[in-house]
């Protein structure tokens, strides 16, 4: 209750500049600096730098509580509880995490490079942020380049965004399963 906005976010970002951590940061505080909101970012995997357990005030509005390596069965409580799920990995190709996310029908900031675009896009699950187009030419991947927010961004976070359970019915591990059956069946005939 004492937060307009909860984000949270999740990967092993210990030698991984790919995942953008730094980004993931910087997108919440301008969202901070955009709408004066106070917010709350829940950060959960190994770190380089911040151990497990420790809260951190970016600035008056903005504070992240970092929980480390949470149990598989325990890391989705509070992506389940918060308002959007941000990974702006560069050149994902899918993540687990936003799968799981999505599953928990929390919607997703995520970046345009990669694969996860494709499971936000498809039935609008969230806010795609354009990136850098990759042009298939070697790249350092350790290295990706900084990401441009704006206001538009902004105002789809502001406003929010309500995921239904039809929007993700293809994520669970029901459907999933059943698709793995239906695939055996075939080959078996």
């Amino acid at each position: 209750n004492d937060f307009y906005k909860v984000f949270t976010m999740s990967s092993q970002w210990k030698g991984r500049p790919n995942k953008r951590y730094d980004e993931n940061i910087r997108f919440i505080k301008e969202y901070t600096e955009y709408s004066g909101d106070r917010v709350c970012l829940i950060s959960m995997g190994e770190h380089d730098t911040i151990t497990a357990n420790t809260e951190i005030e970016h600035t008056k509005k903005f504070t992240q509580v970092h929980l480390g390596n949470v149990i598989p069965s325990q890391a989705w409580i509070p992506v389940c509880a918060s308002d959007w799920f941000i990974h702006l990995e560069y050149l994902g190709h899918c993540p687990n995490v936003l799968v799981q996310a999505l599953a928990c029908q929390t919607a997703a900031v995520c970046s345009s490079a990669g694969g996860q675009q494709e499971l936000v896009k498809q039935h609008q699950r969230g806010l795609i942020i354009e990136d850098k187009e990759f042009d298939y030419e070697i790249c350092d991947y350790k290295n990706p380049p900084k990401m441009s927010f704006n206001d538009y961004h902004f105002s789809v976070i502001r406003n929010g965004y309500n995921l239904k359970k039809e929007q993700v019915s293809e994520l669970s591990i029901t459907y999933v399963t059943k698709q793995y059956i239906k695939l055996f069946e075939s080959i078996l005939r």
